[in-house]
C-alpha cells in the first residue's frame, strides 16, 4: 500500500506533459533559436503515446530552418502523421526559402492562398533571384492581407533585385503603416538604381517625419 502511494505522488508531481505545454516548449525552443534542443525534444515527443499535433511540427520545422538545417525541416514535415494545416505548410515553404528551393515551394503551396504561406513562398522566390514571380505572388494578396507591411517588405526586397524602383513606389502607396525596414529598402534600391540624390532625401524626409528614423 506504501508502494502503491509512493508511486502515485510520484507520478502527480511528474505529469506527463500535455499538447498543449510541448507545443510551449518547442515554440519557446524554436522562438530561442535553440534548433538543436528543439529537435531533440521533439524527437523524445514523438517516442511518447502523445500525438503530436501540426503546430508541434511547424515549431521543430522553424527551429531547423532558423538554424541552417532547412533540409531537416523538410524531412519533418515529409514525415509528419499530422494534418497539415496552414501554420505547418508555411513553415515547409519558408525552409525552402531557406535553401532558394523557390520551385518547391511554389509545388507546396499549390492552390493554397492563406497569407502567411504566399509570404513565405514569396521570400523564397526572392531569395532565389527570382523576383518577377515573387511581384506576381504579391497580388494573390491584395485585400486580404494580414501583415500588410511584412509583405510589402517583402515585394520590396524583391523590387530591389530587379531595380523596379517605379513598382516599389506604387507598393508603398497602399502601406499604411510602413516601418524603418520599408524605408531603409527603398532607400537601398534608389541607391542601386541610381536615382537622384533628391529623390532619396525626399524618402529620408519622409521616414523621419514619420518618426521612422
Amino acid at each position: 500500500s506504501s508502494d502503491n502511494n509512493n508511486s502515485s505522488s510520484s507520478n502527480s508531481n511528474n505529469p506527463t506533459p500535455t499538447i498543449v505545454t510541448r507545443n510551449a516548449l518547442l515554440h519557446a525552443c524554436a522562438m530561442g533559436s535553440q534548433w538543436t534542443r528543439t529537435l531533440s525534444l521533439f524527437e523524445s515527443f514523438s517516442k511518447s503515446n502523445v500525438a503530436l499535433d501540426s503546430a508541434c511540427y511547424g515549431s521543430a520545422m522553424v527551429a531547423c530552418t532558423a538554424g541552417s538545417e532547412w533540409e531537416k525541416a523538410l524531412c519533418l514535415f515529409r514525415g509528419s502523421k499530422a494534418p497539415t494545416d496552414n501554420v505547418c505548410l508555411g513553415a515547409a515553404v519558408g525552409a525552402c526559402g531557406a535553401g532558394q528551393q523557390w520551385e518547391l515551394a511554389l509545388a507546396y503551396m499549390g492552390t493554397v492562398r492563406a497569407p502567411n504561406v504566399v509570404r513565405s513562398a514569396m521570400t523564397a522566390c526572392e531569395r532565389a533571384s527570382c523576383w518577377s514571380i515573387s511581384l506576381r505572388l504579391l497580388e494573390e494578396l491584395r485585400g486580404r492581407d494580414d501583415s500588410p507591411t511584412m509583405t510589402a517588405n517583402i515585394a520590396l526586397q524583391a523590387c530591389k533585385q530587379g531595380l523596379q524602383w517605379q513598382r516599389a513606389l506604387e507598393i508603398c502607396r497602399w502601406v499604411a503603416d510602413p516601418d524603418r525596414m520599408t524605408f531603409t529598402i527603398l532607400l537601398e534600391l534608389f541607391r542601386d538604381s541610381e536615382r537622384p540624390l533628391e529623390e532619396s532625401l525626399l524618402i529620408y524626409r519622409e521616414g523621419w517625419e514619420a518618426n521612422i528614423f
